[in-house]
């Protein structure tokens, strides 16, 4: 056998493990990122800093028939859960529930109206907003 070969055949596996091991750090620089700017920042429903307005992003809806969804999506559920127990230890007045009215998964904003009804969220403390087709868009709008 030739002594060329069987270094290489030994290389091919520290290579290997160097490459998953790049591809891991790179992989989780935005989680340590996110984590490390947010220190800090992250509070309860009960020691939020109190706002007139909390706004929820919109996300998929899911369930009903295929002309849209009839209850959140789990991610869209916790969004709105936080909403609610905002609302209910006096954090926020409003809540602004922002997204597509005519998504291909549903009507955000109805389904998001709706949920936070059946959490207890009073319906004149929600303000729809069914053009919230991206963050940047619900923002503009939100400060106007």
């Amino acid at each position: 056998m030739n002594p060329s070969r069987s270094w290489r055949r030994r290389l091919r596996p520290r290579r290997l493990a160097v490459l998953c091991a790049a591809a891991l750090v790179t992989t989780s620089l935005p989680w340590l990122w996110t984590e490390i700017s947010a220190s800090g920042h992250q509070y309860g429903e009960a020691d939020a800093p109190a706002a007139d307005v909390v706004i929820v992003l919109g996300g998929e809806v899911t369930g009903g028939e295929v002309a849209g969804g009839d209850r959140p999506a789990e991610r869209l559920a916790g969004r709105l859960q936080t909403a609610a127990a905002l609302v209910r230890h006096g954090r926020a007045t409003v809540v602004l529930v922002s997204g597509d009215a005519g998504g291909a998964s549903g009507d955000e904003p109805a389904v998001m109206t709706s949920y936070l009804v059946g959490l207890g969220v009073d319906r004149r403390r929600i303000v729809a907003d069914p053009f919230g087709l991206g963050t940047y868009d619900t923002c503009i709008r939100a400060r106007e």
